[in-house]
């Protein structure tokens, strides 16, 4: 993190129109007057696109506020920026063009935003995939919401600190440890080697079968109404990403299974969330079990109409991040909306509201379901945990373990069945 002690890490000091910027007392000092918006970005050999990017943020004023800016070009004509209006408790995201802005999430009042000269601690993650930026929101360690650009523009790499002023008098923005961390690799493997620590043999009787397939994947056989799981490993508050697809097409139903990556899990499988995908229908849903209470739908239930899940025989590359009692999902490189309708294009995320009164585990594995008359084989390769910490503060490395585990799922689990 940089501190904002030395006069050498590649602030601006000085002053420019209706601006002024300055280090003082281990902080750095920004003034706007007249309703300016006053920009700088760090010019010290240090740039990152994707990554999070944090700082500490107060301000002292009669009206406006102050932000967060990254995916900036050098001269601060294109960036993002997280904005906070402490004295009215909203934020914004927007994207400015030289000088044009664009609200991808509009001003909301947070309550997680504090008054006044109070510090809030901004923070933002940004995730690039082939077709889309997307951006997590955080202030004081709460997520407000999630961004998606579909315009955007990869190569701006420059981050900094804004402050502006509403009141046409003069606002104070003060910074402090402005910290950048990029994505982390925990563990990775492709299945090629057999010896890499994933659970073989059976459980629940027959009920579900783990091997390493001669295709180097990794294989789960299911017996019908089963939903059989295997655990490698343990990480907290990371991504995991792996693909996944089915051996067959579905008989006399029109889909039979259901995969993905669990994670949140405990070792004797009594508790853990499970992002599954239902290929042939092109579905998605987050669910949390626990062995007291059963399975539980998080967000706004299974998200239909997700063309970008490939259908039947097809592989799916499914990622999916927990953060706490946050869970957000991407599918072939897309983000997936998991509150379409209860919260449109805002707080697009599924949240577990038991998570401190129930709390996960921190094992990750897949999962693999059927239903509801006939066994399936699903296949499962490059599994890929991601830490997204500073390095001082980084999830800790993966325990092994290796677990296997089955649980006979309840009449009507999963999408509506269709003969």
């Amino acid at each position: 993190p940089d501190p904002f002690d030395n006069a050498n890490n590649g602030w601006y000091v000085g002053s420019w129109s209706n601006c002024s910027a300055a280090l003082a007392s281990g902080e750095y000092q920004m003034d706007a007057s007249s309703s300016a918006i006053c920009t700088d970005v760090a010019q010290n050999g240090t740039t990152a696109i994707t990554g999070t990017f944090e700082v500490e943020a107060r301000s002292t004023g009669s009206g406006g506020g102050y932000g967060l800016m990254l995916g900036s070009n050098s001269s601060e004509t294109r960036f993002y920026a997280l904005l906070v209006d402490p004295v009215n408790g909203q934020y914004s995201f927007q994207y400015n063009d030289n000088g044009a802005w664009t609200q991808l999430i509009g001003w909301t009042t947070d309550l997680n935003i504090n008054f006044g000269a109070n510090t809030n601690i901004l923070k933002v993650r940004r995730e690039n995939s082939a077709s889309q930026s997307v951006f997590t929101l955080y202030v004081n360690g709460k997520i407000l919401g999630l961004a998606v650009d579909n315009n955007s523009i990869p190569v701006d790499e420059y981050f900094g600190v804004l402050s502006y002023d509403a009141s046409g008098v003069s606002n104070t923005a003060y910074f402090d440890n402005y910290a950048i961390a990029t994505e982390t690799t925990l563990y990775q493997h492709d299945f090629s080697n057999p010896q890499n620590g994933w659970p073989t043999g059976s459980a629940a009787g027959n009920s579900c079968a783990f091997d390493y397939a001669a295709s180097e994947e990794y294989q789960i056989d299911a017996a019908a109404d089963y939903a059989c799981m295997a655990l490698n490993g343990r990480a907290k508050n990371a991504t995991f990403e792996v693909s996944a697809r089915r051996n067959t097409l579905p008989g006399s139903y029109s889909y039979s299974v259901l995969y993905g990556p669990m994670f949140g899990a405990v070792g004797d499988f009594s508790r853990f969330y499970a992002l599954f995908v239902e290929p042939d229908s092109q579905q998605v849903a987050a669910y949390k079990y626990d062995s007291v209470s059963g399975w539980a739908l998080l967000g706004d239930g299974w998200i239909t109409n997700t063309a970008v899940i490939s259908p039947g025989l097809g592989v799916n590359r499914i990622r999916v991040e927990n953060d706490g009692p946050y869970i957000t999902a991407q599918i072939n490189g897309t983000y997936i909306d998991l509150t379409p309708n209860s919260s449109p294009g805002t707080n697009s995320f599924a949240y577990d509201s038991y998570y401190n009164s129930d709390p996960p585990g921190d094992y990750y594995g897949v999962i693999s379901v059927a239903f509801p008359t006939s066994s399936v084989t699903s296949f499962y390769d490059d599994y890929k945990v991601i830490g997204w910490q500073t390095l001082e503060m980084h999830s800790p490395a993966p325990e092994s373990l290796s677990a296997s585990g089955a649980v006979a799922l309840p009449p009507g689990f999963g999408p509506p069945q269709k003969r």
